[in-house]
This record gives C-alpha cells, structure tokens and sequence, in this order.
C-alpha cells in the first residue's frame, strides 16, 4: 500500500475512534440528574417531626468532575460537602441532612437530623430526561 494511501486509512481509522470516544467523554463530563421517590421511613425517638409515610419526590443532581451533589425540592436547593462519588456509591452531607445513592440499583437513603431524632427516608432513583441545572 503506499505511502499516502497509508497516512489516509490511519487517519480515518483515528477519526472514526475519536467519533466512538467522543461522545463517552461528554457524556461523563456532564452532571448526571436522578428522579427519586421516597416511599419508607424510619425515624429515632425524640422532637416534632412529621412521621408519617408518605410518597415525595425529590431529585439529585451529581457532578463526578465538580465532586458535587444537590439535592432539590420543593423550588429548594441543598446543595451537600463532604461528597463521595464513585463507581458503586453517591454521597454527602450537611449539617441537617445526608444522602446516599447505591449508583447499581439507584437505592437512596436521605436521613434528616434535628436535636435528638434522625428521620431516615429510602426511595428508589432514576435517570432523569431533564438536563441537570
């Protein structure tokens, strides 16, 4: 084969790896948004939370490059330090309240603290089809 014939199918060849990888790298490189729904509580003893089950949504947003991860609801942003975001788990922490995201399955758990009681929420998550904000 000679020698430009050569230059072009190596050209192509690494043109048409850069078209395959491409896009696995934006698509990394953009926040990831969950849809959650909360289904079951379990809660310590101690003051006034609102303790009865109840179906809420919230929703996650995780940025693996950032390493950050709000949760939103409600209008509501709580954005989360102390993050964690791996190949198998997503978590963080605030003062009040914790989440957890097991990335196989898509289980959550969001724990909410006050004075003497933590209120421990479980829920499952989904990819979203919104862009994360």
């Amino acid at each position: 084969m000679p020698v430009g014939r050569q230059c072009r199918f190596l050209w192509c060849a690494f043109a048409a790896l850069l078209a395959t990888l491409l896009p696995n790298v934006t698509a990394t490189a953009t926040p990831r948004l969950l849809d959650c729904s909360l289904n079951e509580i379990d809660t310590t003893a101690g003051q006034n939370f609102n303790v009865e089950t109840e179906n809420r949504s919230i929703s996650v947003a995780a940025d693996d490059e950032a390493r950050t991860i709000t949760v939103f609801q409600d209008g509501k942003a709580w954005p989360l330090s102390h993050v964690t975001i791996t190949q198998i788990v997503m978590n963080g922490y605030t003062d009040d309240i914790s989440v957890g995201v097991q990335i196989s399955s898509g289980s959550i758990v969001l724990q909410s603290y006050a004075l003497n009681f933590t209120k421990a929420e479980f829920g499952i998550c989904r990819q979203s089809e919104k862009q994360a904000p």
